[in-house]
């Protein structure tokens, strides 16, 4: 069996080529051999030297890279690299900051194997979210094909920090694959980084709690607050924002373009 992992990455300093690193040889070092693809952008010119002079020299052999010109958001990288893993029977992934426990992929082989006719499998980690994120699947090349089809056209959604949640709502509402097959084990085969300070969650913790400090409201993580949960299906949260008046008729009309949102969604996820 033939599988293949996705890092999707855009760095921003040097840090996380420390990450990348760590994650890269866990995926080397996995006890079932797989083929890796880094799709990887960068926000500067030194950035890109570094990782060329230091970093590519360490895994050319054993790694493909995927390297943009320009910011390139999560689920574009994963596209690119998907093209290179059509060959394969399953597809995971890993986030550039986390890691695999050594037989993690051979695990998602083992449960393939004695369940064919599974084309979804998600290991369930407790204590981490009641919806598991996108890594957290094995999925064979045909689902991902399917979802960026039926993006295709509207690939634009997908270019947003939350554009992952797009396809986890996929995975988890479309009647294409049949049940999800899913696993767990006494101690989680992703290890998931939470001290990463860097990360896109991190990130949106540290400016709300500076705003409030000042008693105001970051009204640009409440614009991508509502486009949450308009991904989500939450008619709930949307009805309490509105009620609240936290986000305005004229932003959701013209700016956030929610009919197009739930338009998308809604063909998305059938």
């Amino acid at each position: 069996m033939k599988v293949g992992i996705i890092v999707p990455c855009h760095i921003k300093n040097n840090h996380q080529f420390t990450l990348l690193a760590k994650c890269l040889v866990s995926l080397q070092k996995q006890t079932y051999n797989s083929k890796i693809v880094v799709g990887i952008s960068f926000a500067n010119n030194e950035e890109v030297l570094f990782f060329k002079d230091i970093v590519f020299p360490l895994f050319k052999n054993n790694v493909i890279f995927i390297l943009q010109k320009t910011q390139t958001f999560q689920m574009m990288h994963i596209y690119h690299c998907l093209q290179k893993l059509q060959s394969c029977d399953l597809i995971l992934f890993c986030d550039d900051d986390d890691y695999f426990i050594p037989n993690r992929v051979e695990t998602f082989v083992k449960l393939k194997q004695e369940n064919e006719d599974s084309k979804i499998i998600r290991e369930i980690i407790p204590g981490h979210n009641e919806e598991s994120e996108y890594w957290c699947y094995g999925l064979e090349p045909c689902v991902l094909n399917n979802f960026y089809a039926r993006c295709s056209g509207k690939m634009g959604f997908l270019c947003h920090k939350f554009g992952d949640m797009y396809l986890r709502n996929f995975l988890l509402f479309t009647q294409n694959y049949g049940d999800i097959l899913t696993f767990t084990t006494k101690t989680p085969l992703y290890v998931y980084n939470t001290e990463n300070q860097n990360s896109i969650i991190r990130n949106i913790k540290r400016k709300k709690e500076l705003l409030e400090k000042q008693g105001l409201l970051d009204h640009e993580e409440l614009v991508d607050q509502y486009i949450l949960t308009l991904i989500n299906n939450d008619e709930k949260k949307i009805d309490a924002m509105k009620h609240a008046n936290l986000v305005s008729s004229e932003i959701t009309n013209n700016f956030i373009k929610e009919n197009e949102i739930r338009l998308f969604c809604a063909e998305l996820y059938k």
